[in-house]
């Protein structure tokens, strides 16, 4: 459960009616958001859960199967999923490149994919915590060099 309350202990019924209230929400909908971007840089095939795309609700089944909330689509977790797809079709280096962990520990982790061919490399980092991180860099980037993009956000890192 990425927010509310564990489902154990309650009935079926309960379950049914159980929502998450607004703070619970928002937490999840970051931590659904980072989740996603984590997967979306790690090798292999991107797959998404049905609903969690869009944010729906629910705990276990039957009610994490519930129907399509047409509408009802949060726009964050949908923009987030797109973007990282979108990147993933268009950096080569997601779908051949060499793996390796940079940085990790319970909050953060940085992560290279890089082709070996060509050594492209892209870094991407994922931050779960509230907190702000300020990233140990070994190689010093050069300001205004054109690979110097965030291309999740669409912003140049200096």
């Amino acid at each position: 459960v990425l927010g509310g309350e564990s489902s154990d202990g309650h009935t079926m019924e309960e379950l049914s009616l159980m929502k998450m209230n607004k703070e619970q929400y928002k937490r999840a909908t970051g931590m659904v958001v980072c989740a996603y971007y984590l997967l979306g840089i790690l090798p292999g095939a991107l797959s998404i859960y049905y609903g969690d795309e869009i944010g729906m609700e629910g705990y276990r089944d039957p009610f994490c199967r519930r129907p399509y909330t047409w509408g009802k689509e949060n726009k964050k977790i949908l923009n987030s999923i797109r973007n990282i797809t979108s990147v993933r079709k268009s950096e080569k280096a997601f779908a051949h490149g060499d793996f390796s962990v940079l940085e990790m520990n319970r909050d953060y982790a940085v992560i290279s994919r890089t082709l070996p061919e060509t050594e492209e490399t892209v870094v991407c980092a994922v931050n779960r915590s509230d907190k702000k991180v300020r990233l140990n860099s070994r190689r010093r980037r050069k300001k205004n060099r054109p690979g110097n993009r965030d291309r999740f956000h669409g912003r140049h890192l200096y």
